[in-house]
């Protein structure tokens, strides 16, 4: 092993291929007051062997330079959110559970906004020239939130926990990516050496999303029902359909963090009920607001409006290719070619989130390619051409979309779509579902038709792309919410998550793409920020790159 410090940029350069049928939640683009600094080209893979070792950063968490003042101590956060978790497992990574259960725990990495990796967990790290081995050197004197200490083997415990089929379900791709590294060594109690018979280009990628459980909860009766970690709040209750409720960590390894005496997360179904609770003062923070509440307040002096284009967000139309017809991709071309997303972008999105596109990957993704952004625009004549052609006659589907976040949204989605499918004889049928409902249904049933969700974290690496991570476009699962399989395309996308040199994955990326387009297994719309309103007493809450909202330096005054 060569032993240096790296950041990722210098690693692994910028690679970017995740589109995580994840939950909707919240995904992807605009920045708000100040726009957050894309990532610049990435750079040649030779200079991750050439580059003179660097020290890791300190944690951006203990950064607290804030223009309101001193920040104060105590008061309990009033949090809003749309619709209620499935799970509390704090392995799950979707919209939802980053902005909740993440509360409790901490992860061996976080980024910066330019993808630079920031100790967490670990507090330094050295990586081979070849990417193959990782070296992690973790924090000492952290507890869990039951007092015990944190050391090497409850990473080795985690890393052996996802793997579990058992858990398979609800982990998703933390699997396939623990998996990467056959051994799994613990020379002492504060290193963890992680080794790969491949280079591993999204290691990094893999650390930021992977939480730290306590193994004496998750082995014991209360693994569904308690969030035990090293985070900074401890978990108090949850309270299914109505709220939970979080304490300050008081050991807490950030000694000074984090200010806020607790938090509080009341769940509501009706998006404008939470708006109505934010105007009247008795919510702090509304997360995911009705696009047109956001553009209503974010100007007003009353209220902070946090967004954020730095994920890898974007709505997105899955389509269940299992079923005819729409298990030809002609028919499944036509469906595309009706699919207006410049409208829904004008006149629903407000121009927020810039054009739509046929892509998934925002402006800064390694995957990205804008000339092929636009490739299907609207056009119904030649959808009905195209149907005609491969003798379709007029059909009935159904259009699955649910309630969680930006729930008025991808409705209005809905709405559209059917009534420009049903100008070239497609019938459609809405079904607004429950959102646990909705997620077992695409992935476990035979849904007829499409499903409108949202897709995450494509702004990351190969390991967690597009095609390789969650349920929803993984076609490197047995299921995925399209229920779509290609051997081809599977052994791009596995081709390019351990391709080590930039040029190289870039050309894999184009190859990929072009096959997106071609089988059409599901349809991005556009881009679409993880985004909040506060009241403007509110200070410190940021996102980070999961996107999710971080109180730790948070304070009202």
């Amino acid at each position: 092993m060569h032993p240096r410090t790296t950041t990722r940029r210098e690693a692994f350069g910028w690679v970017a291929l995740t589109a995580v049928g994840s939950l909707l939640a919240a995904c992807a683009p605009p920045a708000p007051s100040p726009p957050q600094a894309a990532p610049t080209a990435p750079p040649a893979a030779t200079q991750a062997a050439t580059a003179a070792p660097t020290s890791a950063p300190a944690p951006a968490s203990t950064t607290t330079a804030n223009a309101a003042g001193t920040p104060k101590s105590g008061g309990t956060l009033q949090v809003g959110m749309i619709g209620d978790l499935g799970t509390i497992d704090g392995h799950q990574v979707t919209q939802a559970t980053v902005n909740v259960s993440f509360l409790g725990y901490d992860r061996l990495i976080d980024y910066d906004d330019k993808l630079t990796p920031i100790p967490m967990l670990a507090e330094s790290w050295d990586v081979s020239s070849d990417l193959t081995q990782f070296k992690l050197n973790l924090r000492k004197g952290v507890q869990f939130h039951s007092g015990r200490e944190f050391t090497s083997d409850d990473v080795k415990y985690n890393m052996l926990r996802v793997r579990d089929p058992k858990v398979a379900g609800i982990v998703g791709a933390l699997a396939a990516e623990s998996a990467w590294f056959s051994t799994i060594d613990t020379p002492d109690k504060y290193t963890i050496v992680l080794t790969s018979d491949k280079p591993r280009p999204g290691a990094f990628d893999f650390f930021e999303y992977f939480n730290v459980l306590d193994k004496d909860t998750m082995e014991g009766p209360d693994a569904k029902t308690k969030i035990v970690g090293t985070g900074p709040f401890t978990f108090v209750e949850w309270v299914q359909g109505d709220h939970f409720t979080f304490t300050r960590n008081k050991n807490y390894w950030q000694s000074d963090r984090p200010y806020f005496d607790g938090a509080s997360i009341k769940v509501f179904t009706d998006a404008q009920a939470q708006i109505a609770q934010l105007e009247a003062g008795a919510l702090d923070l509304a997360d995911s607001p009705p696009i047109r509440d956001a553009v209503r307040l974010r100007n007003d002096p009353a209220y902070n409006y946090l967004g954020t284009f730095i994920g890898g967000q974007y709505f997105c139309v899955f389509i269940n290719t299992s079923v005819p017809p729409l298990d030809n991709k002609v028919v499944r071309q036509a469906l595309n070619w009706a699919l207006d997303r410049q409208r829904f972008a004008t006149t629903v999105m407000l121009n927020l989130v810039g054009p739509g596109q046929d892509l998934p990957w925002p402006p800064q993704a390694g995957a990205s390619e804008p000339a092929k952004n636009d490739v299907y625009t609207f056009d119904l004549d030649r959808a009905q051409s195209l149907l005609s052609g491969a003798g379709v006659a007029p059909f009935e589907i159904d259009i699955l979309y649910h309630n969680l976040a930006y729930p008025t949204e991808i409705a209005s989605l809905a709405q559209l779509y059917q009534a420009d499918l049903a100008r070239i004889g497609i019938t459609a049928n809405l079904k607004l579902l429950e959102f646990a409902t909705f997620a077992d249904t695409v992935l476990n049933q035979p849904y007829h038709g499409l499903a409108i969700a949202g897709g995450a974290f494509a702004h990351l690496a190969e390991s967690t792309t597009a095609f390789s991570t969650g349920r929803g476009s993984n076609i490197m699962l047995k299921q995925n919410w399209s229920h779509y399989q290609n051997d081809e395309l599977a052994n791009l996308v596995q081709a390019a998550s351990v391709e080590p040199d930039a040029t190289r994955r870039k050309q894999l990326y184009s190859q990929i793409n072009d096959a997106f387009l071609d089988q059409v297994f599901n349809m991005p719309v556009s881009l679409y920020p993880a985004m909040s309103l506060t009241h403007n007493n509110i200070h410190g809450v940021r996102y980070n790159l999961l996107p999710g909202l971080v109180y730790t330096d948070a304070w009202k005054g």
